[in-house]
């Protein structure tokens, strides 16, 4: 009796696993025990406190104070990290339940492209600064941002076979779309003259000091890159240059990988305003 032919299970491409919540080098015992994980959640908690007690009792000033401020500061580099986790998570659960075919793919990417230079067209005509901690916003708004990382992130894990740089800071610029200009404009709506109030976005535990961190974290690198260069924009064909190895190299999707640096270079001149308002 010939045998039962099975149906065929296997995907034509390796699938690319799901990842958990955190980096393997929290999730690894003994970081991922309750207490460990607890006490990382101190300082970003700790920065939602303050800015609340900085909104409901301003002036906030004492001893009390002090001691927030002196753990709190932490929080920029815990916040993104968690926050990051979990929107890699997300991006992995919403691509898993849309499902996006072929076709609805192809329109999201010919949605996403003239989008994007609407942005850029935007920040050139659009609103000007008036003041010098002034920043462009996205039109419409701020929702511009979190529409574009969120296409950004679901166009990147569909089409992600393996684990890359440029797939790293596609991630990264994805969620600075989406949390930044959200931060940015609550702190216009509250602090409406220089220092006229407090930033609302900032009480928000892990999200509120996730975009003081990034900014923070992508600033750095930037200045890294950009150390001894006479304009900031000579450094443009050493990351284009380096994506593109990677992308010849590491046979990643070309398709998924042009949207993601074509994403990326929109960010850039918004992320410049976005600089200068936070450090001023």
């Amino acid at each position: 009796m010939p045998p039962i032919p099975q149906p065929k299970t296997a995907l034509p491409f390796p699938r690319l696993e799901e990842p958990g919540w955190l980096p393997l080098w929290i999730s690894a015992t003994p970081f991922r025990h309750p207490f460990f994980l607890l006490m990382l959640a101190i300082p970003p908690l700790a920065h939602a406190l303050h800015g609340l007690l900085s909104i409901v009792q301003e002036p906030f000033q004492g001893e009390f104070d002090g001691f927030l401020h002196g753990i709190k500061d932490w929080s920029w580099l815990i916040s993104p990290m968690f926050v990051y986790c979990a929107w890699r998570k997300t991006l992995f659960v919403l691509n898993r339940r849309i499902h996006l075919d072929s076709r609805a793919t192809r329109i999201l990417i010919w949605l996403l492209i003239p989008f994007l230079a609407l942005q850029l067209w935007w920040f050139q005509v659009g609103e000007a600064p008036t003041e010098r901690h002034g920043f462009s916003p996205t039109i419409p708004r701020f929702f511009a941002g979190p529409a574009i990382g969120l296409a950004m992130g679901l166009l990147h894990v569909q089409a992600a076979r393996q684990k890359s740089l440029l797939g790293f800071l596609t991630l990264v610029v994805a969620l600075s779309w989406v949390i930044m200009p959200i931060s940015l404009e609550m702190a216009t709506w509250t602090s409406p003259r220089w220092g006229g109030g407090n930033n609302w976005f900032t009480v928000i535990p892990f999200l509120g000091s996730a975009a003081n961190g990034l900014l923070f974290g992508l600033a750095m690198a930037k200045m890294m890159i950009t150390s001894g260069l006479e304009s900031a924009y000579l450094y443009l064909p050493f990351v284009l240059g380096c994506a593109f190895i990677e992308i010849k190299l590491r046979d990643l999707p070309l398709r998924s990988s042009l949207i993601s640096l074509l994403g990326i270079l929109a960010f850039l001149p918004f992320f410049h305003e976005w600089e200068n308002y936070w450090i001023d």
